[in-house]
């Protein structure tokens, strides 16, 4: 059985460090994740070549996982990639951070994302989906899934269809055999192309919503963070995880707010901070924690990911 199963897209990351005037020529947004084509993606990457901090497995959901294996929980991440040497490398790395992959192949070549970190420490991602966008129902393991204590999908997985139908497919799966179905809003733009579909699913499939103040409030409509929470918590009817940076977090559920203060660290780089803090969260809730200590945990290791460069 596993502890955690992972649901996202599976991509490569490669990190540099940059200048806001760079993402201001380039047209990039700060702190957004912009999907874009593999030309323009080599494009960035020749202006930021000299600035490559690492190249790594990534994607918001591996990161996840290897957290969760990390603090000794047993973790699965299941998705799509090519046939090509980042493909492999994905799963190689996933295996040596105590991850079981679970992927399914496409003709295509495996995703990538490049993450562009200015000196304020905030993260500016262009994604090129490759072979992740493929994930379909086929490639879903129900059987793991139902075996499994917690079932984590990412919102990016909504930006294209086939994945929605895999993530309906396994979330149902999960909900079938009475687990718990946890929900990552992962972004305030992704939040803003899916609003709708995202309110939708967390009242019909979601049992455990993570987001960050932004994402809690854009979704909801709320002018105030505690308000947002209790709103999220009432849609899945159980419990709403919202982060505050410096702030710390809130965790809603039909009793109320509780407030845990955040461990204070310098940060350098926000990269995985929120996938870190989702893996901490997860397992304490899977050990049986209170929210309080679960907060604490996943506050200290985010806290600690924020501290570092890359993931």
């Amino acid at each position: 059985m596993f502890d955690v199963y992972c649901l996202c897209n599976p991509l490569f990351d490669i990190l540099a460090t940059t200048s806001d005037e760079l993402l201001v020529e380039c047209g990039s947004e700060k702190g957004s994740m912009t999907l874009v084509s593999v030309e323009h993606q080599r494009r960035l990457l020749g202006k930021a070549a000299l600035e490559i901090t690492a190249r790594e497995a990534g994607g918001s959901g591996a990161n996840t996982a290897i957290g969760v294996a990390q603090l000794g929980f047993k973790a699965a991440f299941g998705g799509c990639v090519g046939g090509d040497d980042f493909g492999l490398a994905l799963s190689d790395a996933l295996l040596a951070g105590g991850v079981a992959p679970h992927f399914g192949q496409a003709d295509v070549d495996t995703g990538v994302c490049l993450v562009l970190t200015t000196p304020d420490a905030q993260r500016t991602m262009h994604t090129c989906l490759g072979a992740s966008q493929y994930f379909s129902p086929e490639f879903v393991n129900v059987d793991a899934i139902a075996d499994s204590k917690v079932l984590y999908v990412t919102g990016y997985l909504w930006d294209t269809k086939l994945p929605q139908d895999a993530v309906e497919h396994a979330m149902s799966a999960a909900r079938n055999a009475g687990r718990l179905v946890a929900f990552s809003l992962s972004d305030s733009f992704c939040v803003a192309r899916h609003r709708e579909a995202f309110g939708s699913l967390l009242s019909s499939h979601v049992d455990i919503v993570f987001g960050n103040e932004d994402e809690a409030i854009a979704i909801s409509g709320k002018d105030d963070v505690h308000e947002a929470s209790k709103w999220l918590a009432e849609q899945t009817g159980h419990l709403a995880i919202v982060t505050r940076g410096a702030q710390g977090c809130l965790f809603a559920d039909a009793n109320g707010v509780t407030e845990v203060e955040a461990f204070g660290t310098v940060a350098v780089d926000t990269t995985g901070a929120g996938d870190m803090f989702a893996s901490a969260a997860l397992c304490g809730l899977v050990a049986g924690y209170s929210y309080e200590q679960t907060g604490r945990l996943a506050s200290y290791m985010s806290a600690a990911i924020v501290a570092q460069f890359g993931p």
